[in-house]
């Protein structure tokens, strides 16, 4: 069960970290917390070219680990509390 969880957060977060630097700042006005609480790698675009090929080369798969370690943590909590 953790690594399901782990995968599924993990795809969903590198689809989220796509999805945002699809979006033009013109067309959705996304507030800058919730940017950073969907991407947390998202942090580091002031240091880095955010062009789309860094988002999907660097920093998506940055944000994948992060949510795939939260969701490796939360099936093992599931995974115990069931035991």
């Amino acid at each position: 069960m953790p690594v399901k969880l782990a995968l599924i957060l993990a795809a969903c977060a590198y689809l989220w970290t796509i999805t945002l630097a699809r979006v033009p700042p013109s067309r959705g006005h996304i507030p800058m917390p919730l940017v950073f609480l969907l991407c947390p790698a998202c942090i580091l675009t002031p240091t880095v070219d955010p062009s789309f090929s860094t988002v999907a080369i660097l920093l998506a798969p940055i944000n994948a680990f992060v949510y795939g370690l939260v969701g490796i943590c939360l099936g093992s909590l599931l995974r115990l509390s069931g035991s």
